[in-house]
């Protein structure tokens, strides 16, 4: 082989050296960014799983203070009177007219 042949060579080798070389760097460039990336993601989802985890807790709290409430105004009206202590003829009274001869006091 000549000495021209020999260079030629040299010079290709030291070229697809160096393209094998920025190829392994951006091979890591895109490792790094979609790592960074998933990290984000995964964040994100578990921000928005404690978001519902927290929603159905608020839900579940609800639910149960309207069951409370619920048993509260069954007992209250079954407590419930309409019409407490007040005597039939008063109570008639409060619906008849005064006639007009009779002042108030």
């Amino acid at each position: 082989m000549s000495k021209i042949r020999n260079k030629k060579i040299k010079k290709t080798n030291i070229l697809l050296g160096f393209i094998c070389i920025l190829l392994a760097v951006l091979l890591g460039f895109i490792l790094v960014t979609s790592y960074k990336s998933e990290q984000k993601e995964s964040r994100h989802l578990s921000e928005i799983a404690d978001d519902q985890q927290s929603g159905i807790e608020d839900y579940e709290a609800v639910k149960e203070r309207a069951k409370e409430l619920e048993e509260i105004s069954s007992e209250e009206a079954e407590d419930f009177c309409p019409l407490p202590l007040i005597s039939p003829q008063r109570l008639l009274n409060s619906f008849l007219l005064e006639p007009k001869h009779r002042k108030k006091k």
